[in-house]
């Protein structure tokens, strides 16, 4: 069964257990036009951060591409890095919809590349 498999991974049972304690809050239904607009009226509050440990080169500021490796139809998103560490980039992207929003990328499948 399920759990007797993930009994050998305690670190991800931990992770579970941690993500039951937080919930998911009280959803609300709403439109994706209503979604845009708390999205625009919300300021990150995200620390921009770098960690020591990450040894790609980059720095927060800088100005980056981010696109999906493979043939994904995906398109890529540009922006300056606000965060940055071994496994996670997350930049700070201008659009016209919602102002200045924090996206954030797993390193993995992702090409990262200064412009």
């Amino acid at each position: 069964n399920g759990a007797d498999f993930l009994g050998a991974f305690p670190n991800i049972c931990r992770w579970e257990e941690s993500v039951k304690e937080i919930g998911h809050g009280t959803p609300t239904d709403m439109t994706s036009e209503k979604a845009l607009d708390i999205a625009k009226e919300a300021e990150t509050n995200f620390k921009a951060q770098r960690a020591a440990n990450d040894i790609d080169g980059l720095s927060i500021g800088d100005k980056v591409s981010i696109t999906p490796k493979g043939n994904t139809g995906e398109n890529g998103v540009q922006g300056s890095v606000h965060t940055l560490d071994s496994n996670r980039i997350g930049l700070l992207h201008e659009n016209d919809r919602v102002g200045t929003i924090c996206i954030h990328f797993p390193k993995i499948g992702y090409v990262v590349e200064r412009i």
